[in-house]
């Protein structure tokens, strides 16, 4: 049974200045959202998302949306505050929160300061038909003040009714759109720096790979950064794995899990325990930082790491052509000569008396020629006596 497909349609426009995604006030299918600003805060040449500036340690602002139904009947949208982080493509995510990719020098992260007080516990809104409604957003500046940015976004996903799912549809299409906020106290931004995290070995799309975790320890967005690394066994400067020149927009305090495994590699990587180094260099803003990491691989992770996976080594590569000829040159002649044993089987009980028949005739004349040359032989010895 074919499983159905919810497509979730991102509407992601209006690059800003810092590289923050907003999206416009047009409808999808009837739905839209729109931004309300803060007028005292936001940077009046910034419309595309919510930018804001002169912010008061300790005050409270409030922004919101209007999230828009022109449709004849009730929608139901999913609302849901973000931090945003860094995905293994390299570019900054504002559509899920993921933990583990917030570094520990994140002071002030989105979610733990904004809050939407009129939305339920579940994040869930209806929304009656042909008709919009305001959904507040309260934001708390940090009392003791904060560096560079805070970055977050707004995420507004259509949640489908039961008869929707029940249409029969392979493909059900579902509007969602995203509304980035950036806020910042300070006019001058946060010095760029980056740090290594853990290196693992892991599975990335259904395949080993070593994972080294480079770390954005800045409050700012580093839009343009390109990272570099090999991992070599130890005691040995040949890498047995390398990427390099990869472009990444690191997200402010996030970790970027840096994969040692191209997504385009077809020629499977088998980890094995031991001990390894890892080289990585970023290269951002006319800088370069270069780091050193040793790091084990245990037995019961590579274990852990191959089961389910694909690729996992040399043999999951492309077959040689020669076992291909031979493979269909050794089941070609296995044909025949199944072909030839059901022949002759079948030719030997349509001719088996016959053939007895004739084997019996040929004995007798040569039982008779024998015994013809035996007398001419015992005449010619008479005749020589």
């Amino acid at each position: 049974m074919l499983k159905k497909i919810n497509a979730t349609i991102m509407v992601l426009v209006f690059l800003a200045s810092m590289l923050a995604f907003s999206v416009s006030a047009g409808a999808m299918g009837g739905f839209s959202v729109s931004p309300v600003f803060s007028e005292e805060h936001q940077i009046p040449d910034e419309q595309g998302f919510f930018d804001m500036t002169n912010l008061t340690p300790g005050e409270q602002i409030e922004i919101g949306i209007f999230v828009n139904n022109q449709r004849n009947e009730e929608v139901t949208v999913h609302i849901e505050l973000v931090t945003p982080t860094t995905t293994l493509n390299g570019i900054v995510d504002y559509t899920a929160n993921i933990p583990e990719r917030v570094d520990e020098t994140l002071r002030h992260s989105f979610v733990d300061i904004a809050n939407i007080p009129d939305l339920d516990a579940d994040g869930f809104l209806v929304v009656p038909p042909n008709q919009s409604a305001l959904v507040p957003i309260l934001i708390d500046v940090p009392l003791q003040g904060f560096d560079g940015i805070i970055l977050g976004s707004v995420s507004v996903v259509e949640q489908l009714t039961e008869e929707q799912l029940d249409t029969g549809e392979m493909i059900i299409n579902r509007a969602g759109f995203v509304l980035a906020v950036r806020m910042a106290q300070n006019v001058n931004p946060a010095a760029p720096d980056f740090a290594l995290g853990n290196i693992v070995v892991e599975q990335v799309n259904h395949r080993p790979s070593i994972v080294v975790n480079v770390r954005n320890i800045q409050p700012r967005l580093a839009n343009g950064a390109v990272a570099s690394a090999q991992i070599y066994p130890r005691g040995n400067n040949t890498p047995i794995l390398e990427r390099n020149d990869m472009d990444v927009n690191f997200a402010p305090n996030s970790i970027f899990p840096f994969s040692m495994i191209p997504l385009d590699d077809d020629t499977g990587f088998r980890p094995q325990p031991g001990h390894y180094l890892a080289r990585v260099q970023i290269q951002y803003d006319g800088r370069t930082w270069e780091f050193e990491q040793e790091f084990e691989i245990l037995p019961e992770e590579v274990a852990g790491v191959l089961e389910g996976a694909v690729d996992t080594g040399p043999q999951a590569g492309p077959i040689p052509m020669w076992m291909f000829i031979a493979g269909g040159g050794g089941l070609l002649l296995l044909i025949v000569i199944i072909i030839l044993i059901v022949k002759l089987s079948k030719s030997n009980k349509r001719n088996q008396q016959p053939q007895q028949q004739m084997t019996q005739e040929e004995m007798m004349h040569m039982m008779q020629k024998m015994q013809q040359q035996r007398q001419q032989q015992n005449s010619d010895q008479n005749r020589d006596n």
